[in-house]
């Protein structure tokens, strides 16, 4: 299809992602589809418009149209192929960046994207509703670190050393880390985030309000405290009532007790008075009395 084939365009992909990305793409590819990518092979429609693609994905689609047709043209190639050739992958670009930018402007997390150089290159619109950034803050190329560093001076990021806590997240990106942390701003609102790595060395962080969710946890908190004290003071309630209960036992023992004791020491008294009183009727006479 073409006189140079594919090496020139691994050649061209070169230029824009380095060799070692260009050289690794291209051989999933020809493994993938089980094509031949030799120096010798000459590029079919496939090759071209994964070339296309992958460009793409670096300088932007108008631009690797640009770079695709130019070079097939060199190459021999008549025009009204090209065009044709390229308006099918072009299309399905187009299609696939519509997509994901409407799921992207449809969900409740805020997004953002930054390249291999820490610089920002996407986000959607929720992500500036969340963060509340100055006005022009937020455009391609910032450089992350800016954005870290506005959040940290704003405790967005906790209240530790504001160098240290950009350079703690600067390193996470840079190592390819994941990380996810709970930022509190000022307002009382709870933001979640989370980093993820990306595979050509950029990073994807989301960022989710988990307000709600927090209040919630707080409430629950809170009454699991509340009712593990009415616990505890239940226990104590019932406690001094077996005390006290125990006490008025224990008393009320003494009392018998006592009680016992003298009828036992009063019963031997009351004994003898009752002989004598018997032994006195025994001699009295009332007749006596009347003479």
């Amino acid at each position: 299809m073409t006189k140079r084939g594919s090496a020139h365009l691994k050649e061209l992909a070169n230029r824009f992602l380095g060799e070692s990305h260009a050289g690794r793409s291209f051989a999933d590819f020809a493994e993938q589809e089980g094509i031949d990518i030799s120096p010798a092979a000459k590029a079919d429609r496939l090759l071209i418009q994964f070339t296309e693609r992958l460009l793409a994905g670096a300088i932007g689609a108008a631009s690797a149209r640009v770079v695709i047709t130019t070079a097939l043209r060199e190459s021999g190639m008549d025009i009204g192929d090209v065009v044709l050739l390229l308006d099918q992958t072009s299309q399905a670009v187009r299609f696939n960046r519509q997509i994901t930018e409407a799921t992207l402007e449809n969900i409740s997390q805020g997004v953002s994207v930054i390249d291999s150089n820490q610089r920002l290159v996407g986000w959607n619109s929720r992500y500036l509703e969340l963060m509340k950034y100055p006005e022009g803050m937020v455009h391609v190329g910032e450089a992350v670190e800016d954005l870290i560093r506005y959040n940290a001076e704003a405790g967005r990021l906790g209240g530790g050393d504001v160098e240290a806590e950009v350079a703690k997240r600067i390193q996470y990106m840079q190592e390819g880390s994941a990380y996810r942390f709970e930022s509190t701003f000022v307002d009382g609102k709870v933001i979640e985030i989370r980093g993820q790595p990306l595979p050509d060395g950029g990073f994807v962080t989301t960022y989710t309000d988990i307000t709600d969710f927090k209040s919630a946890e707080t409430a629950l908190v809170e009454a699991k405290e509340m009712l593990e004290q009415r616990v505890v003071d239940r226990t104590a309630e019932l406690e001094a009532t077996m005390v006290a209960l125990q006490a008025a036992k224990a008393e009320a023992e003494e009392a018998n007790a006592s009680k016992t004791r003298f009828l036992a020491a009063a019963a031997p008294r009351a004994l003898g008075t009752v002989d004598v009183v018997e032994a006195h009727d025994a001699h009295f006479h009332p007749e006596v009395l009347f003479e």
